[in-house]
């Protein structure tokens, strides 16, 4: 329902919150991450989470953060991806020449999860 609202592909969100918490809803991070989305309490803020718990608003908020940040870096998924793991400021300065290789391990992840749930969509099996 979210991924159409804010036109964000519904394979990319399942393999965001697969990397991102595994599917378990009450998943923090060492750095205060919270929820299936593992929201950032100002990224919660800025899209109108109030409850990161919350598996429906945690949801929402991910999503229309990954919708902005389609927007910001042109649709390119591979900058989005980065951004949502390591901040939007830091990929728009440096762009994929980011040299952390937490950040290469995530894009790589997400991209191979949201590759395979494309192909399941479309009826292909591997």
């Amino acid at each position: 329902f979210y991924s159409h609202r804010y036109g964000v592909a519904r394979e990319l969100v399942h393999a965001i919150i697969e990397v991102e918490s595994a599917w378990q809803p009450h998943a923090v991070s060492a750095k205060g991450a919270v929820g299936l989305m593992q929201l950032m309490p100002a990224t919660a803020v800025t899209f109108g989470v109030r409850n990161r718990f919350r598996i429906e608003e945690n949801i929402q908020g991910g999503v229309a953060y990954l919708s902005w940040l389609q927007r910001r870096f042109q649709g390119d998924l591979r900058l989005v991806t980065a951004a949502y793991f390591a901040g939007e400021n830091r990929i728009a300065l440096r762009g994929l020449n980011h040299s952390s290789p937490q950040v290469y391990r995530y894009v790589s992840q997400v991209a191979r999860i949201y590759r395979r749930k494309r192909l399941e969509a479309i009826g292909v099996q591997r």
